[in-house]
């Protein structure tokens, strides 16, 4: 299942949506005052920013893939993710505290270190432009996947209604949508319980990050 593209980009972008929702229960709780509305704006661009580029690096490494490799690539792909979050939280404080510049603390110096780290790694994406394996886009198919799901849904409460309820949900979706997309649909929604804890194990973790940067 795990190797279904429409699957894999759902998973992480709930994650990544679950990892933004822990940052405004952190503001909320700091008690952002109107003075720190612009950088708490400015947290949330980076944060997506952030975001969307695991993302795409993601889908981008997978595209120079071969099937046998894939599942070896993943792995470590997640442990050296895993692996960033945790020296991200032991190092950030501490960069937080350094003094520079004559000030005791700042939160520029944590923020410089990611910029520079970005435009190396940016830089090296752009030199090996010419050498990766371009592949045709999918269609939008995350969208298509809410469509599907709300299609089939609407359909089923439908029927509920007129007590006709005689077929699972999702198969619904088999008179708009060809079989194997709808086959991949169903194999999300198999395995989504086994996932729900993911999401709200990050987003718990990098609100303890969050807490500790807003409150220095």
């Amino acid at each position: 299942m795990y190797s279904n593209q429409y699957a894999r980009v759902i998973l992480h972008s709930s994650i990544a949506t679950a990892d933004l929702m822990a940052l405004p229960g952190v503001l909320l709780a700091a008690k952002v005052g109107p003075r720190r509305f612009l950088p708490v704006i400015s947290i949330y661009i980076f944060c997506i920013g952030c975001g969307s580029m695991r993302l795409f690096l993601h889908i981008l490494a997978q595209d120079q893939l071969t099937t046998l490799s894939e599942e070896k690539y993943l792995t470590v792909f997640n442990i050296v993710s895993i692996t960033s979050e945790l020296f991200a939280s032991i190092t950030v404080p501490l960069l937080v505290g350094i003094s520079y510049f004559g000030k005791k603390s700042g939160y520029q110096l944590p923020f410089c270190l990611t910029l520079v780290m970005i435009l190396i790694g940016s830089g090296a994406l752009l030199i090996g432009t010419k050498y990766y394996s371009k592949k045709i886009g999918s269609l939008k198919f995350i969208s298509k996947f809410y469509h599907c799901s709300l299609y089939s849904l609407r359909k089923k409460l439908g029927a509920m209604c007129r007590d006709e309820d005689t077929v699972p949900w999702l198969n619904y979706a088999y008179k708009k949508y060809d079989h194997k997309f709808v086959k991949k649909v169903k194999d999300f929604y198999y395995v989504a319980p086994l996932l729900i804890p993911m999401p709200i194990f990050w987003a718990l973790y990098d609100q303890q990050v969050c807490y500790i940067i807003l409150n220095y």
